[in-house]
This record gives structure tokens, C-alpha cells and sequence, in this order.
């Protein structure tokens, strides 16, 4: 899942021109030092992802494109479930139970491993 969620990510492009397409800053895995004994000897692990949009601003435009990047950064991560969820609210308003389930299922799909 990780895989498929960074190649989306890396994948996206924005039409903004102040913000470049979505990198990937990096991932790692993190043995700690918590053991716990089952039936052998296990270990606790971190899985840690960084994402990032690069911008560009002046200084007196700084707060206002970061706010952007921050929607950019949003849309990029979430935007295929908003449009789902939109897609439910309109179904929901037209009580159509059958395209609810229908958005409903199309976001556990993409949610799954």
C-alpha cells in the first residue's frame, strides 16, 4: 500500500506554477527499542513517511502560498476521496442507497493493501 500511495503521490501534478509537483521526501523504517515475548521474540517498529510540495514565495507572499501548498499537499493525498465523498452527498440528496454503496465501496478498495 505504501508503494501504491507513493507512486500516486509522485505522480500528481498541480496547476499551480508557484507549486511543483509532489515529491516524495523520503520513508524509513525504525527498529525501536521495545521487545515483547510471544512465541518468540518480537520487536516494535516505526514506518515513517514524509511528503512534501515545494513552493515558491516572496516574503510578503509567504503566508498566503503556504496556505496553497497546504491545499495542494490536502488534494494530493485526499482529493480522490472528496470527490467520493461528494459523489455520497449527492446520492444522499437524490436517495439513491445503491450509488452510496457504490461510493462507499470505490473508497474501501482504494484504502486496502
Amino acid at each position: 500500500m505504501i508503494r501504491e500511495v507513493f507512486s500516486k503521490f509522485m505522480s500528481e501534478r498541480t496547476n499551480d506554477a508557484d507549486i511543483d509537483q509532489f515529491p516524495l521526501l523520503g520513508h524509513e523504517i525504525v527498529k525501536t527499542s521495545e521487545e515483547h515475548f510471544r512465541y518468540q521474540r518480537v520487536w516494535k517498529y516505526v514506518l515513517t513517511a514524509t511528503f512534501g510540495v515545494n513552493f515558491w514565495a516572496t516574503e510578503s507572499s509567504l503566508q498566503e502560498q503556504e496556505l496553497r501548498a497546504k491545499r495542494a499537499l490536502i488534494h494530493g493525498l485526499y482529493g480522490e476521496f472528496l470527490q467520493e465523498i461528494s459523489r455520497i452527498e449527492l446520492a444522499a440528496e437524490g436517495g439513491s442507497k445503491k450509488e452510496i454503496m457504490e461510493a462507499c465501496e470505490r473508497i474501501k478498495k482504494k484504502i486496502q493493501v
